[in-house]
């Protein structure tokens, strides 16, 4: 099996779910620019996958570099790792999968029986991309969401979230959810 191909199979959450893992994986020193990166964390029950390049093109249409996140693929595994109007090349996302691989076995020698689930495998590889050249702003769509989304253990580089305002609710409607 190829590192790419390791990337998408196999369980989602390998050995349950939780951020310890993902903590781990991405405290590596080669990522740690992405705690500078603003980064948006998109979840939801449905519409997610829109929201997210709805929210890429707005910030592309201000002048900023973008790097998407999005699970799952509709017609390739590369459309999930979107970079300014272009998908992942098959060569960087085999580059990247190689550099994953090699984390993970290193991770999962070190914690015997602690697996390495694929959607943290993807989110670790999307990390690594990210970091070798670092955008204006990150998007990200999470999985299972929740406290134990891999995606939480992103080190955001933007505190806090964004409220939803009243001249927010004019623009998209009156069912808009707002946050506390």
């Amino acid at each position: 099996m190829t590192p790419v191909e390791r990337l998408f199979e196999g369980e989602k959450h390998g050995a349950g779910p939780g951020l310890h893992r993902m903590s781990a994986l991405l405290a590596h020193p080669e990522l740690s620019v992405l705690s500078t990166i603003p980064t948006a964390r998109v979840a939801g029950t449905n519409g997610k996958g829109s929201t997210c390049a709805f929210l890429s093109e707005i910030l592309r249409a201000s002048g900023r570099s973008v790097a998407r996140f999005t699970s799952p693929h509709m017609n390739d595994p590369r459309e999930r790792f979107w970079r300014d109007g272009a998908d992942i090349s098959a060569e960087a996302l085999a580059e990247i999968a190689a550099w994953t691989h090699e984390q993970v076995t290193l991770y999962e020698a070190r914690f015997p029986g602690d697996r390495v689930g694929a959607f943290e495998r993807q989110v670790l590889s999307f990390a690594r991309w990210v970091a070798q050249d670092p955008p204006d702003a990150v998007v990200l769509e999470v999985g299972i969401g929740g406290r134990l989304d891999s995606t939480r253990a992103w080190p955001c580089g933007s505190p806090g979230s964004p409220r939803w305002t009243w001249s927010t609710r004019r623009c998209w409607g009156r069912h808009v959810w707002t946050s506390p």
